[in-house]
């Protein structure tokens, strides 16, 4: 996956103000400490100022060479903090440091802590100044805690504008996802009623057409033999289930409903009842879709053969599995032998096991027909076997 642009740019952003803070306080330090012994020597106070500087900077270093983890980064700060705090009581000059000092608390530190480091620095801050002028100057001691109460307010204000521009940008590339996601719905929406156009102009209307050419020549010789008969019962079937295929590409039935809707809907053009077992739930579009053919060329069978007075169609929902069974009170056929009206159930059968279910017929002269399909509700079909 391709990194998010607005992200690295933030992560740059972030990683280069990172870094003018380290090197600031680095640069301080030295420039600090180089003034302090060209002025006062390397003596006991220069020896002292020079180890008190090398632990700030070498405790601020551990908490952010390598990848540090947050502990490791506000023990360092916290550290490199308390030994600034024993230089600047030393050598106020080193007060210049609090401003780097500053901005490392609140990156390694929130809420109270950070507060409590902020109110560290600046007392420091303010006492050093404040003993360098012999505790007489009190703006020495008053303006580093206006300077750094009017700090902390701005850094609290850009941090709240910084993390409303995260969450708008967050929100756009949301936005961005949800329309990349919409446009790429809508293509293939269009390609299905492509498909669906295509599949109407050419297959339905071929067969259609052969299946008009047989009708006339029978009308024209008077009589029809058994294999133009069987071949007009397998154009017409076959053109039921192309249109049923082109209705179900260009509506998307199970694209915009459930199955138990799709079922419904199906169930109503054929004059059948619907009645539902189970509580609804989400099952995914492969063995959704095979339940609902196999309802649909039942359906289809009932009408065309079974001369049914009523005809149920119930959707069941168990454990781990959903079913549907079509069934009716027509005239039956020999299920046994596979005679009679089902050319269709191969067909069937087929989907059941290609979605890893199971499908039986039950069914005998003058008693009506059941079919049964149960498919696992989870995505993990078995290997279709062809079953006759």
């Amino acid at each position: 996956m391709n990194p998010d642009p607005a992200s690295a740019s933030r992560r740059t952003e972030m990683s280069t103000i990172d870094i003018a803070v380290d090197v600031a306080f680095a640069v301080l330090l030295v420039v600090c400490g180089s003034r302090f012994v060209f002025r006062h020597g390397l003596d006991a106070a220069g020896v002292l100022v020079f180890v008190g500087a090398s632990i700030s900077w070498l405790a601020y270093l551990a908490g952010r060479i390598g990848a540090p983890g947050p502990a490791r980064r506000r023990v360092g700060v916290a550290l490199a903090i308390a030994a600034w705090v024993v230089l600047v009581v030393a050598a106020p000059s080193f007060a210049w440091c609090a401003l780097p000092l500053f901005f490392a608390a609140h990156r390694a530190f929130s809420g109270m802590w950070s507060l409590v480091l902020t109110i560290t620095i600046v007392l420091a801050v303010g006492v050093s100044l404040f003993r360098w002028s012999g505790w007489l100057d009190y703006g020495m001691l008053f303006g580093p805690l206006c300077a750094g109460g009017i700090l902390t307010l701005a850094y609290a204000a850009l941090e709240r504008l910084h993390a409303a521009r995260g969450a708008l940008i967050a929100e756009l590339e949301s936005t961005r996802s949800r329309l990349a996601s919409t446009e790429r719905e809508a293509g293939r929406e269009a390609e299905r009623r492509r498909l669906a156009a295509e599949l109407h102009d050419t297959v339905v209307q071929g067969t259609a057409s052969a299946l008009l050419l047989l009708e006339t020549e029978e009308e024209r010789n008077g009589q029809v033999s058994p294999e133009s008969a069987r071949a007009q019962d397998v154009l017409r079937a076959n053109l039921v289930e192309t249109r049923r295929v082109v209705h179900g590409l260009s509506s998307m039935q199970l694209t915009e409903h459930s199955l138990a809707s799709a079922l419904a809907e199906s169930a109503a053009e054929f004059g059948a009842e619907l009645h539902t077992v189970g509580t609804e739930r989400s099952i995914p579009e492969p063995q959704a879709h095979a339940l609902l053919r196999i309802a649909q060329e039942a359906l289809v069978n009932a009408a065309r053969h079974a001369h049914a007075d009523r005809v149920i169609v119930t959707l069941t929902y168990d454990r781990g599995q959903v079913g549907v069974d079509i069934g009716d009170d027509g005239i039956g056929f020999d299920a046994a032998a596979a005679s009679g009206p089902g050319y269709g159930l191969r067909a069937m059968r087929w989907r059941a096991n290609a979605a890893g279910g199971t499908f039986e017929v039950d069914s005998s002269p003058g008693t009506g027909t059941i079919i049964s399909a149960t498919i696992p509700s989870s995505p993990h079909p078995a290997e279709p076997q062809e079953s006759e």
